[in-house]
């Protein structure tokens, strides 16, 4: 099998991280990357270790903290590729330029790129925010408010990112939509059963 990079990419609260999981657990040949644990692994902060309140650019989500962290991403993007590993990389990837250096370290590895899109109805959006920002489980630190923001800030993907452009939508269940997206990815990279 050649490797494969799937690039999850919507606002906070989306379902990135459950589908992501998911993946992997059907596919454990998949690496899961996840944004907010790299993140908190650079700041020497355990990953589910829920951080006091600060304003929404400072701190660990500083602009020069965010760009450190998806430099950091897309290294090992490059390092898990170039061995043999297939990756998801699991952040907003609200910006074009992100999303386009996290494919460029796909294609340099010669891996087969995909980028997945989720969206997701705003007020549910924020339901689910809610939900998990209450139950403070979640890696993620981001309150609810920050959904505002990353749909204000959202540059939209266009088809030409990727070897492969995915939109999904993540209203239904969460095992009906991981299932969706299994079927979509496996008719378009090659997996090995």
């Amino acid at each position: 099998m050649e490797p494969a990079l799937i690039v999850m990419a919507g606002t906070t609260g989306c379902g990135k991280t459950t589908i992501a999981n998911g993946i992997v657990q059907r596919w454990p040949f998949f690496l899961h990357l996840e944004i907010d644990a790299i993140r908190k692994e650079l700041a020497g902060v355990p990953a589910h270790l829920r951080l006091a309140r600060s304003p929404l650019r400072d701190g660990l989500y500083s602009h020069g903290m965010s760009s450190l962290a998806y430099g950091e991403l897309f290294r090992r993007i490059a390092t898990d590729l170039s061995s043999g590993s297939s990756v998801v990389a699991d952040g907003a990837f609200r910006r074009r330029d992100r999303r386009l250096a996290a494919i460029a370290a796909g294609h340099d590895a010669g891996a087969a790129t995909i980028i997945l899109e989720l969206r997701l109805e705003h007020d549910e959006q924020l339901r689910r925010l809610r939900s998990r920002y209450i139950a403070g489980d979640s890696v993620s630190d981001a309150p609810p408010d920050v959904l505002t923001y990353h749909e204000q800030g959202w540059e939209p993907v266009a088809e030409d990112e990727a070897d492969h452009v995915v939109k999904i939508d993540t209203m239904p269940p969460a095992e009906m939509v991981i299932g969706e997206v299994i079927i979509k990815l496996a008719a378009l990279i090659k997996i090995q059963r």
